[in-house]
């Protein structure tokens, strides 16, 4: 990790958030500071300046074309490529949809590794100066501190899954982490847990201090990230128990029967999402995946996927839109989850991060493996209710293999285009026959003709690896 992209630029960084960015339940906040006050954590001494540090994470979270933003160079979009989702007619897109990632990639860097970094050290600068306050109350305190600590686990997450071992910081020192080398994934891992169950401690019950909004975590979005934690380390107890944690909470959140308003900002199913922070514009998957018949797609999805619907599944008569292209005359079919229009006098869809339906989808391959497969609590009833939302009947799977099978149909149907599900699940799901390493190398490998085993992780930028030698050996393949 190269920490010049922390050290350059983190208190102008964050004294420019503070002061021009808008808090997702605030107005921006207004301050008279300079860099030896940030430097010393004055900042963190006024509950107004404190929160708006905070704030300052989530909305450069939202930046466009970072991972985050739902944007051109978002997770969703660039990791549905990696897998078998998406098809890209953009040069920079097809790096991804070859999986052929130059380790001089620009985006990889510009838009995942150096900004996932830069949030890890927000977060990182925000933990320490609010525990250092003496300006604010507890109840202030801990909210803060949680929120912070969720989101550095959660940008570990997505940095271990897609780059393997990775440089571990907790603190906001240039002198500790300049050099630092990759930490073990276990390692990694182990932090995550720790900060979610710290935040779990930490955060709100509900919704009402943020005014009913979904897009700053309570102890529900700790709880939902560590289920799927816990079922990526392959805890099929705790995951089970998590997700349970999650889908009994029925006052908070609840599947939306209506396909329709699954990712309207005020979906009961979302656990959390993310305030996009271009006033009066819609989320931006929206104008990612929007196209009309008078252009050919730069993205657009890949037709097997399209295809493998049943017959009466709502969820491709809503979230697809099929569009024949009056330049070439193909048809081209995209994810219609988000509607816009992309700008609006009043805010109608924020981005979703997490929603219940991918807890009953964690609980159902939980229980899976626990061999609880038929019957009531069982593998067969979490997907039958994923299922019967979408006007589906239920599964006719009963073994194991054939309820696993079901399982990836499920969520390669329920959650595609959105924060690369589909990618990680076939990296971490075992394949089917002997001779591959995973479900990735068995599926990518018959429709890609480069596709390489290595290729399950991405490269760590080249420029991170000139700049700090203990970053090598490079990711295999590489």
């Amino acid at each position: 990790m190269t920490m010049h992209t922390f050290v350059n630029y983190r208190l102008t960084l964050l004294y420019i958030l503070i002061i021009l960015t808008a808090s997702a339940c605030e107005k921006a906040v207004e301050i008279k500071s300079s860099r030896n006050e940030l430097a010393t954590g004055s900042v963190f001494n006024s509950e107004k300046t404190a929160r708006g540090a905070v704030s300052g994470i989530y909305s450069s979270m939202m930046a466009p074309n970072n991972f985050s933003s739902g944007g051109n160079s978002s997770l969703s979009l660039l990791a549905g490529l990696s897998a078998d989702e998406f098809q890209g007619t953009a040069a920079f897109l097809q790096y991804f949809g070859k999986n052929d990632i130059p380790s001089d990639n620009a985006t990889n860097r510009v838009s995942i590794w150096a900004p996932v970094y830069n949030y890890i050290y927000q977060a990182n600068i925000a933990i320490e100066g609010i525990t250092n306050s003496t300006g604010l109350t507890l109840q202030v305190k801990n909210q803060l501190i949680g929120e912070a600590k969720f989101l550095r686990a959660f940008c570990y997450f997505y940095l271990v899954n897609l780059y393997g071992n990775v440089p571990l910081t907790t603190n906001s020192d240039y002198n500790l982490n300049r050099l630092l080398p990759r930490s073990d994934a276990n390692a990694v891992y182990n932090q995550i847990v720790d900060d979610l169950n710290a935040a779990r401690d930490l955060l709100p019950e509900n919704f009402n201090g943020y005014r009913f909004e979904r897009v700053q975590p309570i102890k529900l979005a700790a709880t939902a990230l560590l289920a799927r934690v816990w079922l990526y380390r392959q805890n099929w107890e705790a995951a089970e128990r998590e997700a349970s944690a999650v889908i009994n909470n029925t006052v908070d959140i609840s599947l939306v029967n209506d396909l329709d308003g699954v990712f309207n900002k005020r979906s009961k199913e979302a656990i959390w999402q993310l305030m996009p922070v271009i006033p009066l514009y819609n989320a931006y998957e929206y104008s990612t995946f929007y196209f009309s018949a008078s252009q050919v797609p730069s993205v657009y999805l890949d037709a097997n996927l399209s295809n493998s619907f049943e017959p009466g599944d709502q969820r491709k008569a809503k979230w697809i839109n099929t569009v024949l292209s009056t330049v070439d005359n193909k048809t081209y079919s995209g994810p219609n989850k988000y509607r816009g229009p992309a700008q609006v006098t009043i805010m109608t869809e924020y981005s979703v991060v997490l929603r219940l339906a991918e807890q009953y989808l964690i609980r159902a391959e939980a229980r899976l493996q626990l061999n609880k497969l038929t019957g009531t609590n069982s593998a067969e009833s979490d997907i039958n209710i994923i299922r019967n939302r979408a006007g589906l009947g239920r599964t006719p799977a009963a073994s194991k293999s054939e309820l696993m099978m079901a399982l990836e149909n499920e969520c390669r149907h329920e959650l595609f285009s959105e924060w690369g599900h589909r990618w990680f699940d076939l990296k971490r799901w075992p394949a089917l026959t002997g001779s591959f390493k995973n479900r990735a190398d068995e599926v990518l490998s018959a429709i890609k003709p480069t596709w390489q085993s290595t290729d399950v992780l991405y490269p760590i930028p080249l420029q991170d690896l000139l700049n700090n030698p203990n970053l090598k050996p490079q990711n295999e393949g590489y």
